[in-house]
């Protein structure tokens, strides 16, 4: 199932050291290797990021995010939304 995460960020970024923002980094990469994360786009606001993720639930979204660095210390905070495809564009196009 695919889900969209919008990733809120508190405003400690410039306190961030480049030793944890490159561990960030690189926990996301290998998210996006395994296939877990399909997509992370920042957020034109400038406050954090969306990410696009296949997941059997909820759950598995919350604990695989949950590994990195910034969720685990707080400092950003996960809105998880389940989405499928919507079949009434088929019937619609048909029409």
């Amino acid at each position: 199932m695919r889900f969209f995460v919008i990733g809120t960020q508190a405003e400690v970024l410039d306190q961030l050291t480049p030793e944890f923002l490159r561990h960030e980094l690189k926990c996301a990469a290998n998210l996006w290797k395994d296939d877990f994360i399909r997509v992370i786009y920042n957020r034109t606001d400038g406050k954090g990021g969306v990410f696009v993720v296949e997941a059997d639930s909820e759950e598995e979204v919350r604990e695989k995010l949950g590994s990195l660095p910034m969720v685990r210390e707080g400092i950003l905070t996960l809105d998880v939304y389940g989405a499928k495809v919507w079949r009434a564009i088929e019937a619609i196009a048909d029409g």
